[in-house]
């Protein structure tokens, strides 16, 4: 997995601290499903070794609503 760290940068000082829209950075995970394996082993581990209760959010795009 890598990480464009100079176009990161860039959005998080433009947009902080409440990223209010949504930034598509192209190019940006090179290997995106590398990194949803990260986030699957991850939130297993969490689910199995979490003591008392577990708080997880998670986002996705809308579906679109146009033809």
């Amino acid at each position: 997995m890598s990480i464009d760290t100079q176009t990161w940068k860039a959005v998080a000082a433009e947009h902080a601290p409440d990223f209010a829209r949504t930034v598509f950075l192209p190019g940006l995970v090179a290997d995106p499903v590398h990194l949803a394996r990260l986030i699957d082993d991850g939130l297993r581990t969490a689910t199995r070794h979490a003591p008392g209760d577990l708080r997880l959010r998670a986002s996705a795009p809308a579906p679109s609503t146009t033809g």
